[in-house]
């Protein structure tokens, strides 16, 4: 199961939460295969999975999960993939990649974003083949919908914050290059699981490594780095997560990014979910 990595297992921990005094319903859309689907040629970008409408509360709050695995026909073909709200492409979540070993090879997609429906709207995942002559092909897709009010209440069970500053030619110093952050005082029993999720641009034509970190300012928690590859202005995701129990003082996560001065931030965002508001829960670290 190469393609879920981070997100199936942790949308299979979150499908064993047992909600604490109302039912919490997940509404899941699943696109799972386990050979490659039908090929995309460029130019002509499609839904791979879909949230109907009517799984959806109109105006609710929902944190979307979305991972897929995605299969390039050439060393020298790229892609995309983004989430959709009704009919608007979300750019915040589009990635722009290329095969990570300069053959035809493969790549996964991992994102994760809160949003606030507006009337009648789906939710989608879409993928596209951007150079001509090329295709890109998914399989093992997922889309996760967790609605958040009015069964989590904001500030004392779930808290986020998302960064859309833009942070040019990030150097290689963790501290000078903080994103999405969330300071909190928690309750000193619960455990907290914590969502990281970035949007780094590479301006360099060149082999650009870039990391980003979960951390309290002092201790690294979580750390992903990547390889831009031979790209240039064009955007790569961040994704990982940590289960916490911190003590009751105020207390402030942040994501923070390595860019060795050839990465631009364009977008963070930090999810804190207590695990306690549910009646049960279990994790393995």
């Amino acid at each position: 199961m190469k393609a879920l990595l981070g997100i199936l297992i942790l949308s299979t921990f979150l499908l064993q939460l047992a909600p604490h005094a109302h039912a919490v319903d997940l509404n899941i859309a699943m696109d799972f295969n386990l050979s490659v689907g039908a090929a995309i040629p460029a130019g002509s970008p499609q839904p791979l999975v879909v949230i109907d409408p009517s799984k959806l509360d109109n105006d609710g709050n929902y944190l979307i999960f979305s991972s897929a695995h995605a299969v390039v026909s050439t060393g020298a073909a790229r892609g995309e993939t983004y989430l959709r709200q009704g009919g608007s492409i979300d750019l915040q979540t589009k990635e722009h990649v290329e095969s990570p070993s300069g053959a035809a090879t493969e790549w996964i997609y991992n994102s994760f974003r809160k949003i606030t429906l507006s009337g009648d709207q789906n939710v989608s995942l879409w993928g596209n083949a951007l150079t001509a002559g090329t295709t890109i092909a998914y399989d093992e897709a997922l889309l996760i919908a967790i609605p958040l009010n009015p069964y989590l209440d904001e500030n004392v069970d779930w808290w986020y914050d998302e960064n859309t500053t833009i942070k040019a030619n990030m150097d290689n110093t963790f501290a000078s290059n903080v994103g999405a952050r969330v300071t909190f005082t928690p309750d000193g029993t619960s455990d907290y699981l914590i969502f990281g999720n970035g949007q780094i641009t590479v301006d360099a034509v060149d082999d650009d490594v870039l990391r980003m970190e979960i951390s309290d300012g002092t201790t690294q928690y979580a750390v992903s780095m990547r390889d831009g590859e031979d790209l240039e202005d064009v955007a790569i995701l961040f994704a990982m997560t940590t289960v916490r129990k911190p003590p009751p003082v105020s207390t402030t996560y942040q994501l923070r990014f390595n860019g060795d001065t050839t990465g631009d931030h364009n977008s963070s965002r930090l999810f804190i979910l207590r695990l306690n508001a549910f009646a049960a829960h279990d994790f393995n670290s």
